[in-house]
């Protein structure tokens, strides 16, 4: 299951916990209907508290550079900054994982802000 960037969804399967970064329904501007998604699943980080966030590109014909908003926090301290990626037609990026494996661990929240033809 592929949902656009914007807020995030916990669904379990049975021992297996898969996240996905969605678009509210509610959402009014088309710029939210993106080709690249955002798939979180698997677990790693410490103590396999996170999930491998992987931005996946599901139109097979065009590349896109993808704008993404990056919140962080380690418990002490919090910020967030902006990253852009130019993924191929088809393609799936690995962005890493959502929670470090040292202690404090720090936590990332990715979303999609923008994409458009590279």
């Amino acid at each position: 299951m592929f949902l656009s960037a914007r807020r995030r969804l916990l669904i379990g399967f049975g021992s297996a916990l898969l996240s996905i970064v969605a678009v509210s329904p509610f959402a009014t501007s088309a710029a939210f209907d993106f080709h690249n998604v955002i798939k979180s699943e698997g677990q790693c980080g410490l103590n396999n508290s996170g999930h491998d966030d992987k931005l996946v590109n599901t139109d097979a014909a065009k590349p896109y550079k993808v704008t993404l908003n990056i919140e962080w926090n380690d418990g002490r301290d919090k910020g967030a900054y902006q990253q852009s990626l130019v993924n191929q037609a088809g393609a799936t990026l690995d962005l890493g994982c959502s929670v470090e494996a040292k202690a404090p661990a720090t936590t990332y929240i990715r979303t999609i802000l923008s994409e458009a033809k590279p």
